[in-house]
């Protein structure tokens, strides 16, 4: 057993962890930090949590923290910073920008990076958009599967170009409302948005990244349109195959629709794209919408970015660096 200290408890992706932890086959014990809040119950600020959450805010320093089995950095990318410095003797999952391009981190997506994971002290959770949009690329500009396995269906060249046209719930940007969601679509960081280096980093083929926020609390939909795949994906069909045969072994990563299942031919749509609300308050990612004339594309990956785009996937970065099941905690 364990216990866990979560920085930033308070916040959104914070409280998510919370709970997670706090009801984790293997963590006996949760410190959800949060000095403004401290001495209340989780209860008080999120009248919604489950009736058997019995969490109370601490002011734990960086420094007390080393004590812990694993700290969770849901906090600023310059206090994560600070913070890394204050724990060097324990196992660290940051949430936050601050070290995913920092060499004594390891960038902590499972589906890709796995067995870097089960060895690191240091784990830089990656951002939502990237998850969502990396996911849904990685079976088109991979010619390996995501787990042991045959390769089937890979495409012989790469894409020529990907467009990810992406909508996420305004609990993205924190506690703190930047722009005026009601009744509105707002797009941003068009050209300089800090996840796009995440997404080359793994896409590595020109590709454009369009982020939007959207009226709704949670949730993240990622439309990805292809351009130039070669005859491997001619069809619809092959198209779905591919990514079935990529992602068989991964259960944190769902396809949608009668694909999961093997039944095609009985549904009017065999591919249904996954939904905002479909992906919300769900651990993994759901891709689906299926769709490809032999030249262009299009697929939908859905997740919820308070969870497989934050919380969840911390705890599964914290399950495979403990050497426990991957999906401990995960699949209730």
């Amino acid at each position: 057993m364990a216990t866990a200290v979560v920085f930033g408890a308070s916040g959104f992706a914070g409280n998510e962890l919370v709970r997670l932890l706090a009801f984790h086959p293997e963590v006996d014990g949760v410190v959800a930090v949060s000095r403004e809040h401290a001495g209340k119950s989780v209860h008080a600020l999120y009248p919604d949590s489950p009736p058997n959450l019995h969490v109370i805010y601490d002011t734990l320093t960086f420094e007390q923290a080393n004590e812990a089995d694993v700290v969770f950095l849901a906090i600023p990318g310059p206090d994560a910073k600070d913070a890394a410095v204050s724990l060097p003797n324990v196992r660290v999952i940051d949430l936050s920008p601050a070290h995913r391009f920092d060499d004594s981190f390891t960038y902590g997506l499972p589906e890709a990076n796995r067995d870097a994971i089960k060895t690191a002290k240091k784990v830089a959770n990656p951002g939502c958009y990237a998850t969502a949009c990396v996911l849904a690329a990685l079976p088109l500009v991979s010619g390996s599967p995501s787990a042991n396995g045959p390769v089937i269906h890979a495409a012989t060249h790469p894409p020529a170009a990907i467009a990810f046209d992406c909508k996420s719930g305004y609990s993205g940007g924190g506690k703190n409302k930047q722009y005026d969601y009601v009744e509105n679509v707002v797009p941003y960081g068009l050209n300089d948005h800090y996840q796009l280096p995440e997404i080359s980093k793994f896409v590595k083929r020109p590709f454009t990244f369009a982020p939007h926020v959207v009226n709704a609390f949670r949730g993240l939909v990622a439309t990805v349109h292809v351009m130039g795949l070669d005859g491997s994906f001619g069809t619809t069909e092959l198209l779905a195959a591919r990514f079935q045969d990529y992602y068989k072994n991964e259960l944190m990563v769902t396809l949608t629709g009668p694909l999961a299942s093997g039944d095609m031919t009985t549904a009017p749509n065999p591919y249904p794209a996954p939904t905002l609300k479909s992906a919300a308050f769900t651990n993994g990612a759901h891709i689906g919408g299926f769709s490809s004339d032999g030249q262009n594309t299009v697929l939908v990956c859905a997740i919820d970015n308070l969870l497989k785009g934050a919380a969840s996937q911390a705890v599964q970065n914290m399950n495979l660096m403990m050497g426990w099941t991957e999906t401990d905690g995960l699949l209730q």
